[in-house]
């Protein structure tokens, strides 16, 4: 397996740290837009969902179109062509599933990704959480950061 080492923790707390952080940095210099993975647009920007922006983040624009231009990959299948491993896309799945409000599709790739439950109080949250999807806003950026910092605390609280 080809490993791009895109440095995502095995720690939940650090990993939804990581990913607030390369969130808020990349949806300075790019547009979010949920229903995007990833797509290089003519003026050096890029369109990105939440976990395509962690990928962006860690990999860089070049290595990402290249990717995505040879093989039409998304997060969720970039282990599938031998980029990541099985559990970093477990946890990129999650992601998606975390800003979708959907607790028991993002518990099942928690496990997966990160071998132990998710949180009880995690998957409470999210229950909470309304769903961000499509063109996001500068508010629809900044409820996706903070629910990722809660995410993080909650793990932490948890001994993760």
């Amino acid at each position: 397996m080809k490993d791009l080492k895109i440095g995502l923790s095995d720690k939940p707390s650090v990993f939804f740290k990581q990913v607030a952080k390369d969130f808020r940095v990349m949806s300075y210099k790019h547009n979010i837009d949920m229903d995007i993975w990833f797509d290089n647009q003519d003026d050096n920007k890029c369109e990105v969902c939440l976990a395509g922006a962690v990928v962006l983040s860690r990999m860089g624009k070049r290595e990402l179109t290249r990717i995505n231009d040879h093989e039409g990959v998304d997060p969720g299948t970039l282990e599938d062509y031998d980029h990541i491993s099985y559990s970093t896309g477990e946890k990129l799945r999650a992601l998606n599933f975390f800003r979708s409000g959907m607790p028991n599709a993002f518990a099942a790739n928690f496990k997966n990704g990160f071998r132990r439950r998710a949180p009880a109080n995690l998957i409470r949250f999210l229950d909470e959480f309304k769903e961000v999807d499509g063109q996001v806003d500068e508010e629809d950026i900044q409820v996706v950061h903070e629910a990722l910092l809660i995410a993080s605390d909650i793990c932490k609280e948890a001994g993760m």
